[in-house]
């Protein structure tokens, strides 16, 4: 093979794949977009005819024209450039070459029903080796246009196969009108199984979406759980430090000698609760224990009723303005 046959500037594939159709070697490609191409050349050696005349005929069609490409395809030989036209317009393709024109020798009722099995099931073979899909089926003539049939096709299920496309002699001609009937169904399984393709492809694209959803959410939980889980391991920390320091200054003897009263205990106990109160509304947070803590720690003293009484009013001061400021940003 040759780069006489091509066009344009070439194009490489994102994947290509060798196609075992009967014994003959179909390569076929997929573009970045995910169209199917099949290189033409391939084709008219496997079936013995002459390259130049269909590439021609190719290019002079309007519809087929605008869609060929030029792609580089690895060969046993090489990288070679080829002329390729999607897999869709294989049957366009096909039916372009008439059994008739087939010369007639040694050989030739072999090379017709060769080419007669082209047209009637390369395309779906290529498309169902290449995407694994299981391809729709034409409904049989007396279910056409009923609404089954639509959910059918839409689901991708198979239907049976319609007694006259089955039927029809792989020996000989066709005529002008069973050639446009196979044709037609072989364009409509195409379009039947890259229906269902596209629907399974948008569900598993839904179930993705919602997986990635869940992940995320998860994620943001557990960020949030380990920032919580920081700041309470931070804080408890912090009070068994201020705690052994207390510990500590009750075993040396530094006691409180004149601890303040059961009422002055109550009036601390009270203050304390109210401003944990306020904070717990603000945060959302329990706050005794941050209270108490904070309290412990200023006066160093283990409890609040080891307070001393000279610290007493401080204490009670104290309290009062950390309930103000509380209750300014409460208010904000």
């Amino acid at each position: 093979m040759t780069n006489e046959d091509v066009v344009g500037q070439p194009v490489t594939p994102a994947e290509e794949r060798m196609i075992d159709f009967y014994g003959d070697a179909i390569p076929v490609i997929r573009m970045g977009d995910g169209r199917l191409y099949v290189p033409l050349r391939p084709i008219c050696d496997a079936l013995n005819i002459n390259f130049t005349p269909q590439r021609l005929r190719v290019l002079r069609d309007d519809v087929m024209a605008e869609e060929v490409v030029n792609v580089r395809v690895v060969l046993p030989v090489g990288i070679r450039e080829m002329l390729a036209i999607p897999v869709e317009h294989l049957p366009v393709f096909l039916y372009g070459i008439e059994v008739k024109r087939l010369k007639v020798d040694e050989g030739s009722l072999e090379l017709r029903d060769k080419l007669l099995r082209y047209k009637r099931e390369v395309t779906l073979y290529i498309w169902q080796a290449f995407t694994n899909t299981e391809l729709a089926s034409l409904p049989a003539p007396a279910q056409a246009g009923t609404s089954g049939e639509l959910a059918t096709v839409e689901r991708g299920l198979a239907q049976p196969e319609p007694p006259a496309l089955t039927q029809l002699p792989t020996n000989v001609e066709l005529t002008s009108a069973e050639q446009n009937l196979e044709h037609v169904a072989a364009l409509y399984r195409l379009a039947a199984s890259a229906v269902a393709l596209e629907r399974r492809t948008t569900q598993n694209e839904a179930g993705l979406a919602e997986l990635a959803g869940k992940h995320q959410a998860m994620a943001d939980y557990l960020r949030g759980f380990i920032v919580d889980t920081r700041q309470q391991f931070s804080g408890l920390r912090q009070r068994s430090d201020d705690q052994e320091r207390r510990i500590g200054k009750v075993e040396r003897g530094q006691v409180t000698t004149d601890p303040i009263s059961n009422a002055q205990a109550t009036q601390i106990s009270q203050s304390v609760k109210r401003l944990a109160d306020l904070i717990e509304r603000r945060s959302g947070k329990r706050s005794f224990g941050m209270v108490y803590d904070t309290l412990y720690n200023r006066f160093e003293i283990t409890t609040y009723k080891m307070l001393a009484k000279s610290d007493f009013e401080a204490a009670m001061e104290w309290l009062r303005q950390w309930y103000e400021e509380e209750s300014g940003q409460l208010g904000r």
